[in-house]
């Protein structure tokens, strides 16, 4: 695509070989914004060909975006706070639309997902998206069409630092790679929900009685004995505030790192069975046996959840082996109705199941005996179902 500035405004421009490659529908999709993210699209026909132009101005490329510091606002850390929140809120709207354009049959690789050609406001808060209306070669819409790399690319572009955990990226990019649309949409829901925060309750410190009590005494104590008494009892005042804005600094820290040791406690709680070498399975869950002893590997592991990761990162995956063939997030094991099933998510091919490679992205029924190696560690696969 071409960016084009001019007095009428600004435009990204995308060529195309002939009228024949619009698609009308589309087309039309894009003028009625459903879902408000679409930039204005234009398509126009002449002898040099046809030109597809988006209009995006008085907006800014996410890869341009220089954040607006104030220097004169007290507020700015809350400001900052406010625009990361409202900006969390638009990219989870954004990743939701997604999956609303595949109801109304539009095919997610049109989506152009560069940070060049994706679009902001002064505040950083909007996200607008171009949608080029060609005719795809792939006719059925589906999620993977959207492209687990272009995902992960956009997500790990700088403007959004910090707004989605790794957990949520990596949960994303999973599920568009193995086209799981459910999990998808369950990522989402997590990160548009917002948490209710219980108020902060008042605590009657020293610092407050020393600020209230000095701001009481400072207009008595200037009638009474003069200016440098009353400046005293306000540098008392003063000195209380700060130490009383400190600790309730270190108050929000605490509350904030406690609040992400729980929902890290939360998604690794992963049960292992208690008696994990004697063979025991409990009815209706797996678990995996070592078959040969591998150093720092137990020999067993028990598969108590719906969905379990494996891999070395410790963060990450529910089942964490450490061993340099290992991915930081390796393969999935998922329970479908009757059955269990293994996912691999690298691309390294050190997935397999009966020494037979699982492909990235695709998944494979297991059962019962079968042999799953993970890098170079073999398992034998065993279900209480």
């Amino acid at each position: 695509m071409l960016i084009k500035r001019g007095p009428y405004g600004h435009f990204a421009v995308e060529k195309t070989d002939s009228p024949d490659d619009i698609f009308e529908y589309a087309s039309e999709m894009i003028a009625r914004d459903p879902d408000g993210f679409f930039l204005p699209c234009s398509v126009d026909t002449n002898p040099q060909g046809t030109y597809i132009s988006f209009d995006f101005s008085g907006l800014t490329a996410v890869d341009d975006f220089v954040p607006i510091k104030d220097k004169k606002t007290a507020t700015l850390g809350n400001r900052k706070q406010s625009r990361e929140d409202k900006l969390r809120k638009n990219l989870g709207l954004l990743l939701q639309s997604f999956a609303d354009d595949l109801d109304i049959l539009l095919n997610l690789s049109n989506i152009v997902l560069d940070g060049r050609y994706i679009f902001t406001d002064a505040a950083g808060e909007v996200l607008k998206i171009c949608y080029l209306p060609i005719k795809a070669q792939n006719s059925v819409p589906e999620l993977r069409s959207l492209g687990n790399d272009r995902l992960e690319r956009l997500l790990n572009r700088p403007f959004f630092g910090g707004i989605l955990t790794e957990d949520e990226k990596q949960e994303l990019i999973y599920a568009v790679g193995t086209n799981d649309e459910k999990l998808y949409l369950e990522c989402i829901d997590g990160i548009l929900k917002e948490e209710t925060e219980s108020p902060r309750k008042i605590r009657i410190s020293s610092e407050i009685i020393y600020a209230a009590a000095g701001l009481i005494l400072c207009p008595l104590l200037y009638k009474a004995a003069g200016i440098l008494p009353s400046v005293l009892s306000l540098s008392v005042t003063v000195l209380s505030l700060i130490r009383l804005f400190r600790s309730q600094r270190s108050d929000d820290r605490d509350r904030v790192e406690a609040k992400t040791k729980k929902a890290s406690e939360e998604r690794k709680e992963i049960l292992f069975s208690s008696n994990e070498t004697s063979g025991y399975s409990a009815p209706g869950f797996a678990s995996l046996r070592l078959i040969s002893p591998s150093q720092g590997i137990k020999d067993s592991y028990s598969i108590l959840l719906d969905k379990v990761a494996i891999g070395s990162d410790v963060f990450l995956s529910d089942i964490v082996l450490e061993d340099p063939e290992v991915s930081p997030i390796h393969a999935l094991i998922f329970r479908s109705g009757n059955g269990y099933y293994i996912s691999s998510c690298t691309n390294s091919g050190k997935t397999f199941v009966e020494n037979k490679r699982i492909p990235s992205g695709l998944k494979q029924e297991i059962k019962p005996g079968q042999k799953i190696t993970i890098g170079s560690i073999e398992f034998r696969f065993e279900s209480g179902l």
